[in-house]
Parts: C-alpha cells; sequence; structure tokens
C-alpha cells in the first residue's frame, strides 16, 4: 500500500519535469506555468507507470506483490532517476515573475529528496518519504497534476 502511495506521489512529482521551455520570450503566468509543468507531470507520471508496469511483469509482482527490497529497487532504478530527470528539465521553464523563490524551494526540495533517497532507499518506504516536501510545495502552489499523491 505505501509502495502504491509513494509511486503515485513519483509519479506525479516525476512528471513535472519532462516538459520543454516557454518557448517565447514573455515569461510565463502562472496560469502558463502550472499548465506547462502539470503536462509534464502527467508524461513523467506515464512513463514511471510504464517503467513500473515493466519492473511488475518481469518480477511477477500481480501474484506475489512488491517486497520491501523491490519496492527499494523501484525507488532507486525508476522514481528517483525519473525526477531527478524531471526535474531538470522543469528548471528550464522560467517561473513566472515574483514566483522565481517559491518555484526554486520546491525543485530544491525535489532534489533533496532525490539525494535523500539515494543515500537511504529505505526512507522510499517510510513515513518520512523524502519527496513529501517537494509534493507539499507543488501542491501549495497549485499545481493540478504535479505533487498530488
Amino acid at each position: 500500500m505505501r509502495l502504491m502511495a509513494m509511486l503515485a506521489g513519483v509519479v506525479a512529482i516525476a512528471a513535472i519535469a519532462t516538459g520543454c521551455g516557454s518557448g517565447g520570450s514573455d515569461p510565463l503566468t502562472k496560469a502558463e506555468f502550472i499548465e506547462q509543468a502539470d503536462r509534464i507531470c502527467k508524461e513523467g507520471s506515464n512513463q514511471i507507470r510504464k517503467e513500473y508496469e515493466a519492473f511488475a511483469k518481469q518480477h511477477n509482482t500481480a501474484k506475489t506483490g512488491v517486497s520491501q527490497e523491490q519496492g527499494t529497487e523501484i525507488g532507486l532504478q525508476i522514481l528517483l532517476p525519473n525526477v531527478q530527470s524531471q526535474t531538470e528539465e522543469l528548471r528550464e521553464l522560467e517561473p513566472p515573475e515574483g514566483d522565481e523563490a517559491q518555484v526554486a524551494a520546491m525543485l530544491d526540495a525535489l532534489e533533496a529528496g532525490v539525494e535523500e533517497g539515494n543515500q537511504n532507499p529505505k526512507s522510499l518506504l517510510s513515513s518520512n518519504y523524502p519527496l513529501s516536501k517537494g509534493n507539499q510545495l507543488a501542491q501549495k502552489y497549485g499545481f493540478k497534476v504535479c505533487g498530488q499523491a
């Protein structure tokens, strides 16, 4: 159950960063930024889901369930690399004027969560989930897809 919640959160966060830049010289409005980031989150979620399904099929988890060891492996091999990559891509979007610090804090929290997860993989399955702060900041900012668990 905790693993599925972790994956849902990861999928949501991971989706944050699969996107592209704003493409124009005008800064994005908050609504445009959220729309682009949420699109990224949705794409990222789909990628994580696809990789998770391949893992589940390869390890026949439908019958056996996901062990703690496999949950940690999923976090290290699927979740954290995707979140890191997506966060880097999201940094390419120019935040709305005046929101730079708030967006940077969210992205910094995600990167710190990735680092913590890599250093302590068991934390990915604990109540002290290292990506929680980034998720909370994304929700507080107003994302409708990103950061939703």
